[in-house]
């Protein structure tokens, strides 16, 4: 873990850059986190499929343990006909391919969602896997006094008279003897921050288009297509930082759209009719 400055700075400073990071991850930690790839590799297809059925249910990832399941019954199956059938037989040799097949496409399949895991375990624990920026202080600007400079720099005495330089003001326009009866005054112009307020609309992360969704902060059309597909899976985010984890955000750009998406709480069931049934 290493250390940053405080934030906010301190009053009189200001840091350049973005807001400060939460602690990355170390290559140590990156490599811990991925020593489940283990299973899918020396497993012959069924502790993969096995290890893909714990970490699907720990992230809560449909797409995850359902695959997990295939590859753990085609790997068992097909490990049982191997050792079951004649070593001569054509049954024996599609059974030791189909496992071999299962294997490869299990350890590809792990290959490829180890860093949406080791990014969902980083995003639990407040870290991130992207360096975080170099930060410096800048002095704070010194305080501008708009008074007369011969003033301060001399004795009252001695300070030139400021009419010798400055001019006499301009003068005021006159002002208008009709009644205020025969004017007409426009409407004054709503305020500008009325329609930014309702341009930052929340997006609702389970209803929201995928065109909606690539309007946010860091998101394009293959992130927000990539999270709807996501949702679907998992039949919606329950929280802010499971749709940033379908996202594959760092920490700091969760922060960023915090305010921006928003949840609805989950309807129940409707209450049943009462009533009675009558056969008829």
């Amino acid at each position: 873990m290493s250390s940053y400055p405080p934030y906010p700075p301190p009053q009189g400073q200001q840091w350049h850059g973005a807001a400060p990071q939460a602690a990355t991850l170390s290559w140590p930690q990156i490599i811990g986190l991925s020593t489940w790839l283990v299973f899918p590799l020396l497993g012959c297809g069924c502790f993969g499929g096995a290890a893909l059925i714990f970490i699907g249910a720990y992230a809560r990832r449909k797409s995850w343990w359902i695959p997990g399941i295939g590859y753990t019954a085609v790997g068992a199956v097909s490990f049982v006909m191997v050792g079951a059938s004649d070593p001569d037989s054509l049954a024996t040799d599609l059974a030791a391919g189909v496992l071999l097949l299962s294997w490869f496409a299990c350890i590809i399949h792990s290959c490829l969602i180890n860093f949406l895991w080791v990014q969902f375990i980083a995003t639990r624990r407040g870290e991130s896997l992207h360096p975080a920026p170099q930060y410096y202080p800048t002095p704070a600007a010194a305080d501008h006094w708009s008074g007369s400079p011969y003033s301060s720099a001399m004795p009252p005495g001695l300070a030139p008279d400021p009419q010798q330089y400055y001019g006499p003001g301009p003068s005021a326009a006159p002002v208008s003897a009709e009644p205020l009866s025969e004017h007409t005054f426009d409407a004054p112009a709503a305020p500008a921050h009325a329609a930014v307020a309702s341009a930052e609309t929340p997006l609702d992360m389970n209803t929201a288009t995928a065109e909606q969704l690539a309007t946010l902060p860091g998101f394009d059309a293959v992130r927000a297509g990539q999270v709807v597909a996501e949702r679907q899976a998992s039949n919606g985010f329950g929280s802010v930082q499971e749709f940033g984890a379908a996202a594959a955000l760092a920490p700091h750009e969760v922060v960023r759209i915090r305010d921006l998406v928003w949840c609805a709480p989950s309807q129940p069931p409707p209450a049943p009719q009462p009533g009675r049934i009558l056969d008829v």
